[in-house]
């Protein structure tokens, strides 16, 4: 950013800023994991392949932008979004929160979630560094999601 005070600082990254990890998940299914921020132009977004098609999903750090299917004859399809709360900028995961807190329900921004996905994380680097698969001891149960029907961008 031009307009900060530290704009042309360099400094040493200590961590990797590029992984490809395989996750073998609970439920039987292998998943591949690929992080990557070194190169010009990057662009965020989320891909998921499934054996029934691809969801591409705009950055996932902000919860903005389209989100496309492409099925496997080829054909894609803007999917519509099912809650309000979609501009740039983690307002479904607040939205969120608030519902849990207004009901009674859990929230799905909580500790046991951060802390596995912190587990993996770790884990992802030790494998790397240790050249070995690393079993996960954490585990944490699926949080429930938004319900439906909620007013556009209402929590009532």
């Amino acid at each position: 950013n031009p307009k900060s005070p530290r704009y042309g600082e360099t400094f040493k990254v200590e961590v990797p800023t590029n992984i490809s990890a395989v996750l073998d998940l609970a439920n039987g299914v292998v998943a591949t994991l690929t992080t990557a921020k070194e190169a010009f132009g990057y662009t965020p977004r989320l891909e998921i392949y499934g054996t029934e098609g691809i969801l591409y999903a705009n950055d996932p750090n902000m919860f903005g932008g389209p989100l496309y299917i492409q099925r496997r004859d080829g054909s894609k399809q803007e999917i519509p979004y099912t809650h309000g709360f979609t501009e740039e900028g983690r307002g479904l995961g607040v939205a969120d929160m608030a519902y849990a807190l207004l009901s009674g329900r859990p929230h799905r921004a909580n500790g046991e979630l951060a802390y596995h996905v912190l587990d993996v994380m770790h884990a992802i680097h030790e494998s790397s560094e240790e050249e070995r698969h690393i079993h996960i001891s954490s585990t944490c149960s699926r949080p429930a999601p938004l319900p439906l029907g909620l007013r556009f961008n209402r929590l009532d």
